[in-house]
């Protein structure tokens, strides 16, 4: 049975745009950079801060921690939507779908970025990867907007506005709720490429709760994930995880007899936490003693 890494693994991918996609929405099949593909959550809300210019500065060379540095970011953006790789594209109806992916010194093959989008107007979105398999950018075709998750923190959110100044938000929900969504579409695409990818060959059988939380998490050339403890109570389920030096917890909900993961991130959940995705208080203080027995003296 492929994993979603072995899957992913040997998909070679087409999704390399123009970067001159930033004036427009249509797909570029000709050059490297960006793609279309339909968002898996509305476009992301509007960052209430004042956009900031990008000034070479000593604030930027030395960004404060809580203020990432508009320079810093635009230059990443567009290393990674720049960055050469092996292209696939695939047409089924009305969906146009690619994938982009690279492979290193070590041999290790990773996706550097994918999309889907209506194939005739181009509405859609891409998606950028960096290194480690973190989801960096989300671009929305539709409305030319784009979204940076940066996952020092798993909660900035940075906007980019043009003439390289950013807005730049913290929400942690958000984030999570961009960066799953992001990863199931991944998935999503990825399928489009191998009908097998999320379901195990020559059976129909759905996929088990730790399958589903590693298939989350291993992403192309990341560190493989452990899953260290699993709580379950009736539909609902938490995990404590591992991926070389981070480490954190997921929590799952099983729907139609198929695990979704609800969110993932780094360090302890709490009861608020779980809260915000109607975890019931008994479930939940359920599920955090399966966990930790001593978790109410943190």
């Amino acid at each position: 049975m492929p994993t979603r890494i072995a899957v992913l693994s040997k998909l070679s991918g087409l999704i390399a745009f123009s970067f001159g996609l930033l004036a427009c929405g249509q797909p570029n099949t000709a050059s490297l950079s960006s793609t279309p593909i339909q968002p898996a959550s509305a476009s992301p809300q509007k960052p209430s801060s004042q956009p900031q210019q990008a000034e070479a500065s000593s604030s930027q060379a030395n960004p404060s921690p809580t203020q990432p540095s508009a320079e810093a970011i635009y230059t990443e953006f567009e290393r990674l939507t720049q960055k050469a790789c092996k292209q696939q594209e695939k047409v089924v109806g009305n969906m146009r779908y690619t994938l982009c992916s690279m492979t290193d010194t070590q041999g290790v093959t990773r996706i550097v970025s994918a999309s889907s989008s209506l194939k005739n107007e181009g509405d859609g979105a891409g998606y950028w990867l960096n290194e480690q398999g973190d989801i960096y950018a989300i671009r929305y075709f539709h409305s030319d907007e784009i979204v940076v998750l940066l996952p020092e923190d798993k909660k900035t959110i940075v906007e980019l506005v043009g003439n390289r100044q950013i807005n730049v938000i913290t929400d942690e929900a958000r984030w999570n709720q961009l960066e799953l969504g992001a990863r199931d579409q991944l998935m999503t695409i990825s399928e489009q490429f191998d009908p097998d990818a999320s379901q195990p060959s020559g059976t129909s059988k759905p996929q088990s709760m730790e399958q589903t939380a590693l298939q989350h998490l291993n992403t192309p050339g990341s560190v493989k994930a452990t899953i260290e403890k699993t709580a379950i109570v009736e539909n609902t389920a938490l995990i404590q995880w591992q991926q070389g030096e981070a480490g954190g917890m997921m929590l799952l909900r099983k729907e139609n007899e198929t695990w979704k993961v609800l969110t993932s991130g780094g360090g302890a959940m709490s009861l608020r936490d779980l809260s915000e995705y109607d975890v019931p208080r008994a479930t939940a203080e359920s599920l955090l003693t399966q966990i930790d027995p001593n978790w109410r003296k943190y």
